[in-house]
């Protein structure tokens, strides 16, 4: 209930931050642009042109999410092949895995069946999990993608409203230096994060995509031994 109240008080703090900054936002980054042609070639210059133009569309990408709070969440489910997605959110997580010095394992299940999801939404959650797990390991380390059929008792069925569907589990596991127990508590608490940068809205957002689809979320950490977070989603048939 008080995650609950948190995003909806987000949500209107988005609304009129949209309002209010986007117009001037467009206009500064129309005047960066007309500026950066009138410059011409001017390397030392363009530089300064294009961090402006970053840092408004960084900006611009804070708004979204603060937006994606407060917006109901329509889904279309469909049924995905899960390591599909999961390989695509790899491919494009190689280049920051290789520069952290991170190995990317998959210990994927081939028997699992397809689940039923919104894909656009669930590449969301998967493409945040691995770039957390990877932003964990500071010193480099493997990362493990796992799947298999959910044999935890909380989620191993659910009724979608045509009868009770089987649920699959998919892992994403770092070897960080894990996560506080206190701190655990609180990660899907919106505007909460361990991390010098950012607003701590990625995880509480995964949740609410996560209980969209009528399946669940857990975490479990050892201080120094790394952190696995586990999703549930129904199988498709």
């Amino acid at each position: 209930m008080r995650r609950g109240e948190t995003l909806a008080a987000a949500g209107q703090i988005a609304i009129g931050l949209a309002h209010e900054i986007r117009n001037p936002l467009g206009a500064i980054r129309g005047a960066v642009q007309l500026m950066r042609r009138e410059l011409g070639d001017d390397a030392r210059l363009g530089e300064y042109t294009d961090v402006l133009l970053k840092e408004v569309d960084r900006v611009n990408r804070i708004l979204e999410m603060l937006l994606d709070i407060s917006r109901p969440v329509t889904l279309r489910p469909v049924p995905l092949n899960v390591h599909q997605l999961l390989e695509r959110v790899a491919l494009l997580s190689e280049e920051m895995a290789s520069r952290r010095r991170v190995q990317i394992v998959r210990r994927y299940d081939p028997s699992l069946p397809p689940i039923l999801a919104d894909e656009d939404r669930i590449l969301q959650v998967f493409h945040n999990l691995v770039r957390n797990a990877i932003e964990a390991m500071a010193d480099g380390g493997r990362l493990t993608l796992v799947t298999r059929p959910s044999m935890n008792p909380l989620f191993t069925k659910v009724d979608l409203g045509h009868g009770q569907r089987s649920m699959a589990e998919i892992q994403v596991i770092d070897e960080g230096q894990g996560i506080p127990e206190a701190t655990r508590d609180r990660l899907f608490t919106p505007f909460f994060t361990t991390k010098d940068k950012g607003l701590g809205l990625g995880l509480a957002l995964c949740h609410r995509i996560i209980e969209e689809h009528h399946g669940g979320i857990h975490i479990t950490s050892e201080p120094s031994r790394g952190t696995a977070v586990s999703c549930f989603l129904p199988i498709a048939r």
